[in-house]
């Protein structure tokens, strides 16, 4: 869930539900986290998507679609250079666009080694996919002809 737009009536339980998840949140860092997803893990869209999966009255919820807020996906921000133009035109239906500031090489939550391996990702995901999909069957065929 992204959490740029947020809104909710006084008094809330879901809210205190968010601050009791905060707080029983295991904020210690593991091994296999990148200094983004740890960050996301810990704030943010994280731990407000986690509080609204397990929040056990939803239907007192109401979640606008992602089609709505913030519908650009990070591939598709830096593809279009949202940071220097108005990718406005391409989401016509959309209340706002989250900027990923944290990608930016001048203020940055991360090293520049993830956005390059992320921008390897996006310009060649059809071939990730591919070879994923190819080195299993590679490594079976080897081991079991």
């Amino acid at each position: 869930m992204q959490n740029g737009i947020i809104a909710g009536a006084k008094g809330h339980p879901f809210w205190m539900y968010c601050l009791d998840a905060i707080v029983n949140e295991d904020i210690k860092r593991k091994p296999y986290e990148t200094s983004m997803k740890y960050i996301l893990r810990t704030t943010g869209p994280g731990l407000l998507t986690s509080a609204y999966d397990t929040y056990p009255n939803k239907e007192y919820i109401s979640v606008i679609s992602h089609t709505k807020v913030d519908s650009v996906s990070w591939c598709d921000y830096e593809t279009y250079d949202c940071a220097h133009n108005s990718c406005g035109k391409y989401y016509p239906e959309t209340y706002s666009i989250h900027h990923y500031g944290s990608k930016h090489n001048s203020h940055n939550w991360t090293n520049n080694i993830e956005k390059n391996i992320g921008l390897i990702y996006c310009r060649h995901k059809k071939t990730v996919y591919l070879l994923l999909l190819l080195i299993p069957i590679v490594f079976f065929y080897i081991m079991f002809r």
